[in-house]
């Protein structure tokens, strides 16, 4: 198993003192990075000034949002509508919705374009930012549970036909089709982690 990569494990103080030795010259890249416990990479972009979010010692938890508060309230939203919707949203679905956000909306961000998915570590810090969100196992969920026979749900069922028939600008009857069941599982067994809200 794979050992899972830690971050910020350095202090201020000594990325001050390795920054400090290479401007005096004392010793080298990778001598200072050896010397003081901070990581090669990082020293590299703070000597060199090419770090945007982050100057000479100071730590900046995270990187950058990718996307705007709004453009994340937005993806919220739309998880709990696909959990409501009993449509469960994996975590690499959300990574792909936020890719796929960012594209439409010409964002500056630095997600994966050949994956065409954000990264774990945005991943992981969106849930930090919405922790009113947890992972968890889905229950499998019969047809006639989902849809409990009465007056709110039945109610609920043709008002979003409706919309569906008006989005869709379908006049004929005719036109929408009752599948039958023979054949489609109505009890999703499928083990995937979704999204869903606490509680």
């Amino acid at each position: 198993m794979a050992a899972t990569r830690k971050y910020y494990e350095w202090n201020e103080t000594s990325m001050k003192l390795a920054i400090t030795a290479l401007k005096r010259k004392e010793c080298d890249l990778n001598e200072a990075s050896r010397v003081y416990g901070v990581p090669k990479a990082t020293l590299k972009r703070r000597f060199d000034g090419t770090n945007k979010n982050a100057k000479d010692e100071k730590q900046v938890r995270g990187s950058s949002a990718h996307l705007t508060p709004g453009l994340e309230e937005k993806l919220y939203e739309h998880i709990l509508e696909m959990e409501a919707c009993l449509y469960g949203v994996t975590p690499n679905d959300v990574r792909r919705l936020a890719y796929q956000i960012a594209e439409k909306n010409n964002t500056n961000h630095r997600f994966n374009k050949n994956k065409a998915m954000a990264g774990k570590k945005w991943y992981y810090a969106f849930l930090k930012r919405y922790p009113q969100l947890s992972l968890r196992q889905p229950r499998a969920t019969s047809l006639n549970r989902a849809t409990a026979f009465n007056k709110p749900t039945v109610q609920d069922f043709f008002n979003k036909l409706e919309a569906v028939m008006d989005e869709h600008n379908i006049k004929d009857p005719r036109q929408i089709y009752n599948m039958d069941e023979t054949g489609l599982s109505t009890v999703q067994r499928k083990v995937r982690k979704i999204l869903a809200p606490k509680g």
